[in-house]
């Protein structure tokens, strides 16, 4: 059986309801508002990197020091032939047998050098490549079958794709595999680890983080890839992708009948064009972007934080009416 209060109480209630919603909603809105602006305002300190506008005071200041990025681009190349190499020996070596002489050498493949200019500028000192150039090697991993959900202590776990989906990787986003013969700890996840989301929605294919922590004892699957490419290159890549620039390239590339499903193949992926830069300026680069980011994303947390709070105050009002202490 249900009281109900007099009918103009009802309305005396009603009404403050409204007018306390309507205030709530207002600031969720404005909330909302700081939150988009400040995604734009990440993207333009991305974009700013990544056209070197970031530094442009900083590379006149430094120009007499600075080495070109073609010079640094040579000894890449060098750096990358060499790692093919050694890949080339390591495999021979498992098969329990040694080359005759260099002609093996001869099937090495040269990354490409004819490009498309880039729809902005770079600084005369840097150079434009592809991914091919800057990644010694692609590491895929395997489909299992799994139990869905994150594995425990002693357990092995495989990574679904939100596990890379959200600019930090998320141990919890796994799945536990039961078919334990089949493990591999070659494909087993470390900490320093690039990762990259071969296969989502248009919008997500080619998410990718830097696995700063690994918590739990997890394996790549078939739809992530481990990008194996210099240390110091890899939080580059990743500013890179993240620019509007990375994902026209990533969703130009990736291939798919449907928008909710689209893959990226590892040939594509080594098409994919970003700068190259002088080691210096790219140290002084990646420190702006941490710090400007770092402020960003501290906004954007005490943000989830109000409107949580907003939330909560709904519910703490509609309880508030149905004790009659509303309509005061």
């Amino acid at each position: 059986m249900f009281r109900y209060p007099p009918l103009e109480q009802q309305k005396r209630i009603i009404a403050k309801i409204e007018q306390l919603f309507s205030h709530i909603d207002a600031g969720i809105e404005a909330l909302n508002t700081a939150k988009q602006r400040l995604k734009q305002y990440r993207q333009s300190v991305l974009k700013a990197a990544v056209t070197g506008e970031l530094t442009k005071e900083w590379r006149e200041e430094n120009k007499e020091k600075l080495e070109p990025a073609s010079q640094l681009l040579e000894r890449i190349l060098q750096i990358r032939r060499q790692k093919w190499e050694e890949q080339q020996l390591a495999q021979f070596k498992a098969k329990g047998k040694l080359p005759k002489n260099d002609k093996w050498k001869e099937k090495y493949k040269e990354p490409g050098t004819s490009l498309e200019p880039l729809s902005f500028n770079i600084p005369e000192t840097w150079e434009l490549i592809n991914l091919d150039t800057l990644i010694f090697h692609i590491e895929a991993g395997k489909s299992f079958k799994c139990d869905e959900r994150p594995p425990q202590k002693g357990e092995t776990g495989i990574v679904k794709v939100s596990a890379v989906t959200w600019g930090e990787f998320d141990s919890e986003q796994s799945k536990t595999i039961t078919d334990k013969e089949k493990i591999n700890s070659a494909y087993r996840i470390k900490e320093g680890d690039f990762l990259f989301s071969r296969a989502n929605t248009n919008e997500l294919v080619g998410a990718c983080v830097i696995v700063k922590r690994v918590d739990k004892d997890l394996l790549l699957s078939d739809k992530i890839h481990r990008f194996i490419l210099p240390e110091e290159w890899k939080e580059w890549l990743r500013i890179c992708l993240r620019t509007r620039h990375g994902r026209d390239e990533i969703e130009s590339l990736a291939t798919g009948n449907q928008d909710s499903m689209r893959n990226i193949s590892q040939g594509n992926v080594k098409k994919i064009r970003i700068p190259l830069l002088p080691l210096e300026e790219l140290s002084e680069i990646i420190r702006l972007v941490n710090k400007k980011v770092d402020g960003l994303q501290r906004l954007d947390i005490e943000i989830n934080i109000q409107l949580l709070k907003a939330k909560t105050n709904k519910q703490s009002i509609l309880a508030s009416a149905f004790s009659g202490k509303s309509s005061s």
